[in-house]
């Protein structure tokens, strides 16, 4: 288990990466042209990987936490005890941060495809993640709210309008003329979001735990979500602008 964990994240890490630069290209280029295309399918499939990969190492860590983390160490009992605790409280978010990832990629793309017809949105594996992700953002947050736990309290909420906000759109009486361009944005957005999250909290933990004091540890946390969203009510506006995304269908 150790080893199969070991490599997964070799690969969550490299395409992780590879994907917070890619990212950035689909937003920058012009809509529909080939960068635009190109740079989005690449991302949407290293999207996909760094999904599955996260959900197979959350629930690896969440069975078995102590084997994974110290292998070839004993810990103390009453330390062993703590640890798995917090360990297992991680893996929840890291699973629902997966989750947010895996249908943030689906619903975009799916929306993309149909467009304004949303048959297949109503696919029994669609809703599926839809329902699944609202469940584990609803855990994820009852818990943050018993333990105290500001990360979920922020992330599960998030995770939870993601799910709602792709229910309502699929089971809506009518949608508006283009309203599947922001639907794809929106989602998008979210996928980054939760790549960004899981990079500055894990993947550059240690060096910002050298240059922020304190409570201000939380930072890295959070500051993608506040600029996810912040670019989401900032964007659009606009896109609905230049879209005309008004009258409905």
């Amino acid at each position: 288990m150790h080893q199969a964990h070991q490599i997964l994240l070799y690969i969550h890490v490299f395409i992780g990466a590879l994907a917070l630069i890619i990212f950035w290209v689909p937003i920058a280029t012009r809509k529909g042209g080939r960068w635009h295309v190109q740079s989005g399918k690449a991302f949407v499939w290293g999207m996909w990987a760094v999904g599955i990969s996260g959900v197979i190492m959350s629930v690896i860590v969440w069975m078995d936490p102590l084997a994974i983390r110290f292998p070839d160490k004993e810990v103390d009992p009453a330390k062993a005890v703590r640890f798995i605790a917090h360990q297992k409280m991680i893996s929840e978010f890291l699973f629902m941060l997966s989750l947010l990832v895996l249908h943030g990629v689906k619903h975009s793309i799916l929306v993309l495809k149909v467009k304004a017809d949303r048959q297949a949105l109503k696919s029994w594996h669609h809703l599926g993640l839809m329902i699944f992700l609202l469940v584990t953002a609803l855990f994820v947050g009852i818990k943050g709210l018993v333990q105290n736990q500001i990360l979920l309290l922020i992330f599960a909420p998030i995770a939870l309008l993601n799910a709602i906000n792709g229910l309502r759109y699929t089971f809506k009486a009518q949608v508006k003329q283009r309203e599947w361009i922001i639907e794809h944005f929106s989602n998008i957005l979210g996928c980054g979001i939760a790549v960004y999250t899981a990079f500055f909290a894990f993947g550059g933990r240690t060096y910002f735990e050298q240059l922020l004091p304190g409570m201000w540890q939380v930072l890295p946390w959070v500051l993608p979500g506040v600029i996810g969203v912040a670019m989401t009510f900032l964007y659009k506006p606009r896109y609905q602008k230049k879209y005309r995304v008004t009258a409905d269908s």
